[in-house]
């Protein structure tokens, strides 16, 4: 017999202006859609942090706009992934780990997107370490070295296939 799992549904990201009228109200202020997205779904994926490390005070207005029950899923930065090949430096991962941190404990995951050109021994492990997920963008750096040390700290993979006809693979 399986445990029970936990299903949280959300999108990449909530502020759309191209919402407005479908999913927004007509005329709602860009300010109100965290509020009103969280009437609906329970978690989102922060892409932004992806681009740049927001000041807590911005992260402190999402975590506020919010009811306690819901989710972030935040976005390793990419200076730390890409620019950094996955060999962060401490002050970046500090910076991102102290801005996050005022979502506490609304972080459900820490998503980390992993660049083409990387290899499966490119510091991936030390990064993952302070990870509960990944999202991998090539085959390359899927292996059994690989999957065993997702599994060691409980991570789970998704690769968007490359082709149509190959969909989504998820593995935990």
């Amino acid at each position: 017999m399986s445990a029970a799992v936990e299903l949280r549904i959300g999108c990449v990201g909530y502020s759309y202006d191209f919402w407005v009228g479908p999913f927004y109200p007509r005329h709602t202020p860009q300010s109100e859609f965290l509020k009103l997205y969280s009437k609906v779904f329970d978690l989102v994926e922060i892409d932004s942090t992806f681009y740049t490390i927001p000041p807590p005070a911005t992260i402190r207005s999402w975590r506020d706009s919010v009811p306690d029950s819901f989710s972030f899923a935040a976005k390793l930065p990419r200076v730390i992934t890409h620019e950094n090949a996955m060999r962060p430096t401490r002050e970046a991962l500090d910076r991102f780990y102290r801005s996050i941190g005022e979502l506490r404990p609304k972080v459900a995951t820490l998503l980390v997107q992993l660049p083409p050109f990387l290899h499966q021994d490119d510091g991936m492990d030390r990064v993952l370490a302070s990870s509960t997920a990944h999202r991998g963008t090539t085959g390359t750096l899927w292996n059994s070295v690989t999957a065993r040390g997702c599994g060691r700290r409980s991570s789970m993979r998704c690769d968007a296939g490359r082709s149509r006809s190959s969909g989504t693979k998820c593995n935990t």
